[in-house]
């Protein structure tokens, strides 16, 4: 198999796995992922592209709150172990981290406070 990077005839042994290629590999060899590969892993350039915060910073926040959700103080509920990164939809700004759980209820109740006092009111 030919390698789309370095062009260079080698086994598939060569190859990655990749199931949405019709033959079932990647088109680069792994020597070639490797070279070009970013540093950093995915979860931190998605975290840094989206939110604008680094793995370092993560990590001290989850530190500062005790690994705890800042709302429900549950522990990490992914498989990842890592927390929700929670923001301000209007503004971008980070306001914590929480558990899966208490980051979707923010969202569904619209992040209302008005909303959030009538729903503890109704279960009051």
């Amino acid at each position: 198999m030919i390698c789309n990077r370095c062009k260079r005839d080698k086994d598939v042994s060569e190859f990655g796995k990749d199931k949405t290629k019709k033959s079932g590999l990647m088109g680069r060899c792994k020597d070639c992922c490797k070279v070009n590969k970013p540093s950093g892993s995915s979860w931190g350039r998605h975290i840094k592209h989206k939110y604008g915060l680094t793995e370092g910073a993560y990590n001290e926040m989850f530190e500062k709150q005790d690994g705890k959700c800042a709302i429900c103080e549950s522990t990490p509920d992914s498989a990842l172990g890592k927390f929700s990164i929670d923001h301000c939809h209007s503004t971008g700004k980070i306001r914590g981290l929480l558990c899966s759980h208490c980051n979707k209820g923010l969202g569904y109740f619209r992040d209302s406070v008005a909303n959030l006092q009538q729903a503890a009111k109704y279960l009051g």
